[in-house]
């Protein structure tokens, strides 16, 4: 029963770790990459917990393959905003300082 709940906020938790590593690796425009972080991380959990929500209320006797296909979709962009967190990372550790 409460696998999903599980499931859900270890993938937040992951989702979260790369877009916190782009924000502190932009080197200018840090208040446009919060705001479009956050947009991007807000829109997807939000799909994310009410999917989780509405497949424990309605107690569907078979599987969901939208619940599948949605944490899917999540941690495939969870690995897209990782390879994007760790280029960040090293442009900011390859160019010399401002």
């Amino acid at each position: 029963m409460y696998y999903n709940y599980i499931m859900l906020l270890a993938t937040l938790v992951v989702f979260f770790i790369p877009f916190f590593i782009i924000v502190k690796n932009v080197r200018t425009h840090k208040i446009r990459a919060k705001w479009i972080s956050g947009i991007i991380y807000g829109i997807v959990a939000v799909l994310l917990v009410i999917t989780v929500i509405s497949d424990d209320v309605m107690n569907y006797t078979d599987a969901n393959i939208g619940l599948g296909l949605l944490f899917i979709l999540v941690w495939n962009l969870t690995v897209v905003a990782f390879v994007v967190a760790v280029a960040f990372f090293i442009r900011k550790r390859t160019q010399p300082p401002l």
